[in-house]
């Protein structure tokens, strides 16, 4: 089952030293295999496998086996691990059976490592080289091995080539983990760059990275990673491409001071992306996975300063986003996903920068996250779409509250092509908010969303107790100590002059489920809302817009409604049901003379239930209008 690339005479000649490690109860022990050739080794391996299920090598798929590579001058022993690529019926497998795939592999060359029969130099098929492909030499750097978590050490020591480029690729062909990878290698800012690459030689590769760190002061890029396993924490200045096939744990950190065309060129990850992803003196270009970018309730952030070209991923997006950290104005081309339920804050959309196509957001199955759009949203081509009833969040345009901003790009609600789909291309716009998925896109400063409010906007409604009015907003809302708004009113149907009710006489509360919406009802003891009468609500300036610049709202026009007089009723319909009758009569004489009053039976109020109560109902018989 396992194959040794080899010649004859080679084989003899490292036939002698060749050791394996092999699985038992009682963990590794090394078996000397002494003599004849490599072909014992391969013997070795299939006898074992023949006497125990659990085999140091796994039988069902030959592509998961490490060859073994032979060489006068070294001997490169294979990491025995299972395979970590996908399987094409079941998709994306878990993080949990990729990682344990891997670190139950067994390494051969641990084995022999410890016992002291490998050299440094003759160790395994980790290979350090020159950008021309010839070895760098053992003086420049350490290379040690781990047997017991079959993980490699590297520290990178040495600037071998002042004021040209010291090149550092890591090449790996059998699976190898590495556990860290120090670059501590120190020289001028500029002018002598060490260039670092770790990259995947055939179908094994390099397996997972745990951690790639700068320690020394040295101009540096880690220019490109491209491994087979997952990729851990990486903080260096400049950072390239770096590709995953499984998942990015990160964080990954550019170190670099403020530059706008450094940072971190691509994060591409076959699975999840689940750490951090920093550029904070610099930009991004590409942040893919094609799995998901963090978790449900468990957000990472992307952060660069001088803007983020795309961010995608198939399995949806659950990431803080900001192109414009620490006070930068990066922008974003495309953010495109199933699902969005972070956060994004970009200056605004830009075109790609190589190809000049227009910005777009395209969330394909949901969002409830939170847009904003720090000045306008009006660039040719430009837009966001997302699925039927799928505006959710909320999209805030202009969110700097700069002068001269406006927002005349369209937001799609349903697929391109679908006759139903609605197009919103400015504020005031006037579909209901339900039909829309519940959620609302604003430019600042924010105007009133009539036809979400309850009441709406000029409707007519009944009394009743404690009657609330919900004034809801095209964005988020918040205000200063005071009273955000002032009610007034006047009696219905009348152009009698408005009176100003005390602010004392209601109470004001932001809506625990919408943070768009004040809701406006009357104080406790007051009369709130009454019967009989027109309202006008306007906005004063301590209502504000929930934005960092805190501008005072904008409504169009004042809110009005109207609520109906309460319904006629007749003091002598005791028994409520709208007619004076019989039934009130015997309750009159049930009641006479009570001496538990107040009565309901004490029709004129007098705190006596007598003849006069009595005259009184029969005065009133029939029907009470």
């Amino acid at each position: 089952a396992a194959r040794v690339s080899t010649s004859k005479t080679i084989g003899r000649k490292a036939g002698a030293v060749i050791g394996a490690a092999i699985r038992s109860e009682n963990g590794l022990k090394l078996v000397g295999l002494c003599a004849t050739g490599a072909h014992r080794l391969t013997k070795a391996i299939t006898d074992r496998r023949a006497s125990r299920h659990e085999s140091l090598v796994e039988a069902h798929a030959e592509d998961d086996m490490q060859e073994m590579h032979l060489q006068a001058e070294w001997v490169a022993i294979p990491v025995l691990t299972r395979s970590t690529k996908r399987e094409d019926a079941g998709g994306l497998r878990s993080r949990s059976q990729r990682r344990g795939g891997m670190m139950r592999g067994v390494m051969l060359a641990g084995a022999l490592a410890g016992a002291g029969m490998l050299s440094q130099g003759a160790e395994a098929t980790i290979f350090i080289r020159k950008a021309d492909g010839t070895n760098v030499s053992p003086a420049y750097y350490t290379m040690t091995f781990d047997s017991h978590t079959a993980n490699y050490t590297i520290t990178l020591k040495t600037l071998y080539a002042p004021q040209q480029d010291t090149v550092y690729e890591i090449h790996g062909d059998g699976g190898e983990n590495i556990d860290v990878v120090n670059i501590d290698v120190d020289g001028p800012a500029a002018g002598s760059p060490v260039i670092v690459r770790i990259l995947s030689d055939g179908a094994q590769g390099v397996g997972s990275v745990y951690s790639v760190v700068q320690h020394g002061n040295a101009e540096t890029l880690l220019n490109k990673v491209n491994i087979k396993g997952d990729l851990g924490e990486v903080s260096v200045q400049a950072i390239g491409d770096l590709t995953a096939g499984g998942d990015v744990t990160g964080p990954i950190v550019s170190t670099q001071a403020d530059n706008s065309s450094r940072g971190i060129n691509s994060v591409t990850a076959q699975g999840d992306i689940l750490g951090d992803i920093w550029a904070h003196g610099g930009k991004i270009s590409l942040v893919l996975a094609y799995g998901a970018i963090g978790d449900v309730g468990n957000p990472i952030e992307i952060q660069a300063k001088y803007g983020i070209t795309q961010i995608s991923a198939l399995n949806g997006i659950h990431a803080d986003v900001t192109t414009r950290f620490g006070g930068g104005t990066g922008k974003l081309w495309a953010m495109t996903t199933t699902a969005f339920d972070g956060t994004l804050d970009t200056e605004g959309l830009m075109s790609h920068p190589n190809n000049g196509s227009a910005g777009y957001l395209y969330y394909s199955q949901s969002f409830t996250g939170h847009v904003n759009i720090g000045k306008g949203f009006n660039g040719a081509g430009q837009y966001v779409l997302l699925p039927t009833g799928g505006l959710k969040g909320q999209i805030t345009v202009n969110a700097d509250n700069a002068s001269g901003q406006t927002w005349t790009a369209p937001v799609k609600i349903g697929p391109n092509g679908d006759p139903n789909q609605v197009v919103i291309s400015g504020p005031g716009y006037s579909q209901s908010r339900s039909s829309l998925g519940g959620g609302a896109v604003g430019l600042v400063p924010f105007g009133l969303y009539s036809t979400a409010c309850t009441p709406a906007n000029g409707a007519t409604v009944d009394p009743s107790a404690g009657l609330k009015v919900k004034l809801t907003h095209y964005g988020p809302v918040t205000w200063q100590p005071g009273f955000p708004v002032s009610v007034e009113k006047r009696v219905k149907g009348s152009n009698g002059a408005w009176t100003v009710q005390p602010g004392v006489g209601f109470t004001y509360a932001l809506d625990p489920n919408d943070a768009n919406t004040l809701i406006v009802s009357g104080a406790s003891g007051q009369p709130g809302f009454e019967g009989g009468y027109q309202y006008r609500i306007k906005a004063t300036s301590l209502l504000k817009c929930s934005v960092n610049a805190l501008p005072a709202v904008l409504w169009g026009a004042d809110y009005l409604f109207t609520v109906n007089a309460a319904p006629a009723t007749c003091a002598a319909d005791i028994t409520g049901d709208h007619l004076v009758n019989i039934d009130d009569l015997t309750q009159v004489i049930l009641n006479w003379n009570t001496p538990f009053l107040p009565s309901t039976a004490d029709v004129n109020h007098d705190n006596h239930v007598n003849i006069d109560d009595l005259t009184a109902v029969i005065l009133s018989w029939g029907n009470c209008n």
